[in-house]
């Protein structure tokens, strides 16, 4: 059985869960901060190539104002990097996984490593 709070009233799992939202909501305003901070970037000509996913956006923004809002294009932002990094690290789980599931393939990779590049050096 939870126990109650006599100061606040909720359980200690209502707590934490209020906690965990109040750091979620934090975060997201931070990670926000960042967001608006990039197109500002790009608006002002600060970052020095015109030829980015976000100065696309911007200019869609110009002609579709309503379409393209800071808000839409934060997110699309935050959504492509996220999902690039998310399918990066899976496939790497999954080629390490499978590696260590075949031991005698792991070995032809490392000897080929070790022949292309040498046992004395780190890879970049």
């Amino acid at each position: 059985m939870a126990k109650t709070s006599v100061a606040s009233g909720m359980t200690r799992e209502q707590s934490g869960s209020k906690s965990s939202s109040e750091r979620l909501k934090r975060v997201g305003e931070e990670a926000d901060v960042f967001w608006e901070g990039l197109l500002q970037e790009h608006r002002n000509g600060e970052h020095g190539n015109n030829d980015t996913m976000i100065q696309h956006l911007l200019t869609l923004q110009q002609s579709q104002p309503q379409l393209y809002t800071d808000r839409i294009i934060k997110g699309l932002i935050q959504d492509m990097i996220l999902a690039g990094t998310n399918t990066t690290v899976l496939t790497m789980e999954w080629v390490l996984s499978a590696l260590l599931n075949h031991p005698e393939i792991l070995k032809k990779v490392k000897d080929e490593i070790d022949n292309h590049i040498g046992k004395d050096r780190l890879l970049d």
